[in-house]
């Protein structure tokens, strides 16, 4: 890596790790599966290949644009953090940053997303009880 690209990790770990609070970190996340997963359920609703690709690509492209967090994203930029020794890579913030994004991830794929979608096809309410 050039010395650069590691300064610009380096910023970047900084700013996840020690710039952004708790809160702040679960907004995002629950945002990111939000976006992720209403881009799952469009595409799924799609019979054409290329356009079930298109907005699972506008999807992401909007999720990456935002500066949403996602807990797998993180995981692997602090693992490049332990790999090329950043200075600025911190144990208990990693984990912390770790664990709220974990949480809004499920949040807003999970619960929000997950939720509303498996009671749009509760097709037991439909059904007298006799």
């Amino acid at each position: 890596m050039t010395p650069d690209m590691l300064n610009q990790l380096s910023a970047v770990i900084e700013h996840k790790t020690l710039s952004t609070g708790f809160v702040s970190i679960l907004m995002k996340a629950i945002f990111a599966n939000f976006f992720i997963n209403i881009s799952l359920v469009i595409a799924m609703q799609i019979d054409d290949v290329l356009a079930k690709m298109f907005v699972m690509m506008f999807g992401v492209t909007i999720f990456a644009f935002m500066g949403y967090e996602h807990v797998v994203y993180n995981s692997c930029l602090f693992m490049g953090g332990l790999i090329y020794q950043v200075d600025t890579l911190h144990f208990i913030p990693a984990i912390s940053n770790i664990a709220a994004a974990f949480i809004g991830n499920y949040i807003g794929g999970g619960l929000i997303i997950g939720l509303f979608y498996a009671y749009l096809n509760d097709h037991h309410q439909f059904y007298k009880n006799n």
